[in-house]
């Protein structure tokens, strides 16, 4: 999980990178409220499955429609998904 800034900034992948990892891939997860991210971020190239949560319509990138934290959490619980690792900057 990290916000669009640290998209903007950092330009994460967020995969798992261990060789010998057989697992699931984990589900990657953008927090943006103004909808600005940049679409050729590694989040949105690689054909890695990235959800992106916003108050608005995302036009060049799919993203769910929520109003605040509570409700992309609630979407992720009823996708049966927990994440469990969250980067973040500043608060």
């Amino acid at each position: 999980m990290v916000g669009a800034e640290t998209v903007r900034q950092d330009n994460p992948r967020l995969t798992v990178r261990l060789p010998e990892y057989k697992g699931k891939r984990p589900l990657r997860v953008v927090f943006s409220k103004s909808g600005h991210l940049p679409k050729d971020a590694h989040l949105f190239s690689d054909g890695l499955e990235t959800i992106i949560y916003s108050p608005q319509k995302i036009p060049h990138l799919p993203s769910i429609q929520v109003q605040n934290l509570k409700e992309a959490m609630q979407d992720l619980w009823e996708k049966n998904t927990s994440p469990s690792c969250l980067r973040a900057g500043q608060l």
